[in-house]
């Protein structure tokens, strides 16, 4: 039995009958009802046919605000934004109906909630009562933001690597007949000035493709030792043609920068996510949008405090970095800045001061679980009205291992053989024929995986090499070496792609693939490919 008192010095008894509880096996005890329904975490509201409150549980008030004595007697349209009580009763009231609404709290604020409604015993005209069962939602409703961005995130994963393989198929077109270009050009001149943008415009889409992919987590990232200063600059020269033009990028890169051990993609990443913030804080400013970015590289020495707290990076968000040599990028804005309460989770996933519209909240913690992940850190200094300063520390790599370069690959020695070349796109075809012809091989080249079986069932031991793409139309390329190796154990094979997310080095080896090529490639990647794999040239 619930007793509720009425606004008006009366009471109302809801009593129930519970006497046919006692013999069913499991059912609640007589005395435990009270107990589950002054408990209940969703709300509780029993209404007479015409709407009108009867009682309410304490999660009612909790939600919406004032007292059982304020609800009872009113109708519970009242609660509900747009609602009235026939809504909840269209196509019948039943157990496990769901609505969505908008509940309304005694202070007029507005929130989401989802109301199940079910009837109880004497039907009739006039007869009966309903119990609305009323949830809070808004806890879900704040996850929705992020999970949607999470899908969309997810997506752009399968979007990236179904686009990447045809992109870097383009690609492998416009940088391999560049290379043969090359070959027929002299060392000067203005024809080799325009080769040479076109090459470095291929190598910059190629890098864009892994950006995709890396950020949309379709492949892995690889860490090596490499010079930041190149990369640094190139994903300069990328934000200057993105970033709108009235925002000035002062840079001050060490030409001297140490190596560090580091995805160059990743560090890309870190630079573009970190500039790309700034320029939305400028813009978000005020005013026409302008104002500068200051940029540097520069290494540092840092040593760690008693405490574990370093002493010599600025105040705000903080990493404990133990003492070394790091190399220091930073990222300035003149945007409108922030206080300290924002500054403590802007590195928080789907955390974003901005509209829904204009950032997913993902930057600042992509950036943060790149750099920490290298064992580096992030700190940032900022203040309403005076900008922000980020400054990343990755560890310097003092390792014998050579930095890795972005400098064309050199021309591959001459060499003798016959060699299969399959590939579905004609033009790719073409290209390795002309590549591998000039180096002194015999290539024939077969469009496709079935039209590739053919050729080599007619001649299986005149062939010395098969290079075969790997996604094509009707056969794959692992297939299709298989396929030979039943006819001929012993040839060696090279499978190239444009993108594979189930298969890399190590399950290419697992089924006796000796090379596995990574679209697009330089001019003389194949040759050497081909080299080491008839014994021509040292293993890499």
């Amino acid at each position: 039995m619930i007793e509720t008192k009425t606004k008006d010095g009366g009471t109302v008894v809801v009593q129930h009958d519970v006497a046919a509880l006692e013999k069913i096996p499991g059912a609640v005890a007589p005395g435990d009802a009270h107990v589950m329904v002054e408990g209940a975490a969703d709300g509780l509201i029993k209404v007479d046919s015409q709407g009108a409150i009867q009682a309410v549980n304490p999660r009612v008030c909790e939600m919406f605000g004032g007292t059982a004595e304020e609800a009872v007697g009113r109708n519970v349209a009242f609660l509900f934004v747009g609602r009235d009580f026939a809504d909840f009763l269209s196509g019948g009231a039943s157990l496990g109906k769901m609505y969505t609404a908008k509940g309304r709290r005694m202070d007029g604020a507005e929130f989401p909630v989802e109301v199940a409604v079910t009837q109880g015993p004497g039907r009739g005209a006039g007869g009966g009562f309903y119990i609305l069962t009323v949830r809070d939602v808004r806890g879900l409703a704040r996850l929705a933001g992020p999970l949607l961005q999470a899908q969309k995130v997810e997506a752009i994963g399968t979007l990236a690597g179904g686009v990447a393989h045809d992109f870097n198929n383009i690609l492998s077109i416009i940088m391999g007949y560049s290379a043969l270009l090359r070959e027929d050009l002299p060392d000067d001149g203005e024809l080799r000035e325009n080769l040479d943008m076109v090459e470095r415009a291929a190598r910059r889409a190629r890098g864009l493709v892994e950006q995709i992919l890396a950020f949309s987590r379709a492949s892995d990232p690889v860490p090596r030792p490499i010079v930041a200063q190149p990369v640094i600059e190139e994903g300069l020269g990328l934000l200057r043609s993105t970033l709108p033009a009235t925002i000035e990028i002062r840079s001050d890169i060490d030409s001297g920068a140490a190596k560090v051990l580091a995805d160059p993609v990743q560090l890309q990443q870190v630079l573009v996510n970190l500039c790309t913030n700034g320029a939305q804080a400028i813009s978000d400013g005020g005013g026409d949008g302008g104002g500068v970015l200051d940029v540097s590289l520069k290494e540092v020495s840092h040593t760690a405090s008693p405490g574990g707290r370093p002493e010599n990076l600025p105040s705000g968000r903080l990493e404990t970095l133990p003492s070394g040599q790091y190399l220091k990028l930073s990222v300035r804005d003149n945007g409108g800045g922030m206080d300290a309460a924002t500054a403590e989770h802007i590195f928080e996933p789907f955390f974003t001061t901005k509209d829904r519209e204009r950032g997913s909240g993902l930057g600042l913690s992509v950036v943060h679980g790149i750099v920490v992940e290298r064992g580096g850190a992030v700190a940032v200094e900022s203040a309403p009205g005076e900008g922000a300063a980020f400054d990343v520390y990755l560890p310097v790599y003092d390792g014998d291992e050579p930095a890795l370069t972005d400098t064309p690959v050199t021309r591959a020695p001459k060499g003798r053989g016959r060699i299969l070349f399959v590939d579905d796109e004609e033009a790719i075809v073409r290209l390795g024929e002309k590549i591998l012809g000039k180096l002194g091989y015999t290539v024939e080249g077969a469009a496709g995986g079935e039209e590739a079986l053919r050729v080599f069932r007619r001649d299986p031991q005149g062939f010395d090499l098969v290079i075969t793409d790997q996604t094509m139309p009707g056969m794959t390329g692992e297939t299709l070496i298989a396929a030979i190796r039943e006819l001929r154990g012993d040839i060696p094979a090279i499978l190239c792609t444009g993108y594979s997310q189930n298969l890399g080095e190590d399950e290419a080896r697992a089924l006796g693939i000796e090379t596995l090529l990574m679209k697009p490639l330089e001019g003389g990647e194949l040759g050497w490919a081909v080299a080491r794999a008839l014994n021509l040239a040292p293993a890499s």
